[in-house]
């Protein structure tokens, strides 16, 4: 079963409830990651990405951002820049996903199509695992897993969205991961702030070492493509 950015935009149950009706926190789809929400412009300040801003507003944003990859291979402004989005794509999707969640009151379209798809799956014998492959960086997916009385999945580490008979494959990455960087031996002392951290990272994305992902420290290079 695979999900678009649709199925987190279009996730709440009861969208003609006028009281519902926020679209400042609704997950966005991948031309509106960058839109002039509210609490998208705060993030902006975070962040070096004015540069490349206004190239990346509106259209499609995956081929706006294949095309500025290739010219980071010879800018390393761009470089940078681009690793900023990284934090940046995190931030606003981690801001969403917490306001939306209390808007739901942990009750999603998630919850109720994983509840069906349960069903049918005690009642088919031969059903042992189903995969649900995931284009997106919230967690609403694996909120609900967790919620469910019927399947109550867990996700303390990255092994554990392939235990069971969910399995759930988070094909860009996922807010909540990240690569763990290696320090610079000719740096005198390590940043220890979020803020430091994050600021390091980027203006020395060019010289650094990733390892495999991992579950997000704040210490880390978020796993966002």
């Amino acid at each position: 079963m695979i999900f678009g950015a649709g199925a987190s935009h279009d996730s709440m149950p009861f969208p003609h409830q006028e009281r519902y009706r926020s679209k400042e926190f609704r997950p966005p789809l991948a031309d509106e990651l960058f839109a002039p929400r509210d609490c998208f412009r705060s993030v902006w300040l975070k962040y070096p990405i004015e540069g490349i801003l206004p190239h990346l507003l509106g259209g499609s944003v995956e081929s706006k951002l294949e095309m500025l990859r290739r010219g980071a291979e010879l800018d390393s402004a761009i470089l940078r820049q681009l690793a900023a989005v990284k934090f940046y794509l995190r931030d606003i999707i981690h801001t969403c996903d917490v306001e939306w969640k209390k808007l739901l009151g942990a009750a999603s379209n998630y919850s109720g199509f994983l509840d069906d798809v349960e069903s049918w799956r005690q009642s088919t014998k031969n059903v042992k695992e189903i995969f649900l492959v995931t284009f997106n960086y919230d967690t609403l997916l694996e909120d609900a897993l967790t919620r469910s009385l019927r399947i109550a999945k867990h996700f303390k580490n990255l092994s554990d969205y392939l235990l069971g008979p969910y399995k759930v494959i988070k094909l860009h990455g996922s807010i909540n991961w990240a690569h763990r960087v290696s320090r610079p031996p000719d740096l005198d002392h390590a940043p220890t702030k979020v803020e430091e951290v994050n600021d390091f990272i980027i203006k020395n994305v060019a010289n650094l070492e990733k390892t495999s992902a991992s579950r997000k420290t704040y210490t880390s290079f978020p796993v966002t493509q």
